[in-house]
């Protein structure tokens, strides 16, 4: 199945991702970023990401429930004129979100699910690697890395 970006407001988001993956079940998210109805192209260290990508993580269980969190924490930051930020959600998104808040309109912004293929870490972790291969570092959302359950280092050869 192609990857399908959904729009964070989209009034069927919960259907549309419940389509992905079933209830209560685990998987790998991505956020995008979007620019004239398609990703942003975004600089990063080594080159340019193509695909917009400012955030990647995994649940175990109820993908659904957590990609909801990530939108809670965005829809809590996204406005403009906010003096500190709300916490919600992803509480270590919501201050990342609060703090680019200005640049972002919330109606850019587009998540990609998918159900587990190996194990929801070791996706993830699969994810992020290729991205630091790629761009030299991890997605300006993402925290930390490199603390899955298995080394990726065929990626760099």
């Amino acid at each position: 199945m192609k990857s399908q970006y959904i729009n964070i407001n989209d009034p069927d988001f919960n259907r549309k991702v419940l389509e992905i993956v079933s209830r209560n079940e685990g998987g790998t998210y991505s956020l995008h970023i979007f620019q004239n109805g398609k990703p942003k192209s975004l600089s990063r260290a080594f080159g340019v990401d193509e695909k917009g990508i400012l955030y990647i993580g995994e649940n175990e269980k109820d993908l659904l429930s957590r990609v909801n969190s990530l939108r809670k924490s965005i829809m809590l930051n996204c406005n403009p004129n906010q003096k500190k930020p709300q916490l919600g959600g992803h509480q270590t998104l919501s201050k990342k979100y609060y703090r680019i808040r200005k640049h972002i309109d919330e109606n850019q912004l587009h998540i990609i699910v998918n159900p587990i293929k190996v194990s929801n870490k070791e996706d993830e972790s699969a994810l992020i690697e290729a991205y630091v291969r790629d761009h030299g570092e991890i997605p300006p959302l993402n925290g930390t890395y490199g603390n899955g359950t298995k080394e990726y280092w065929h990626y760099y050869h």
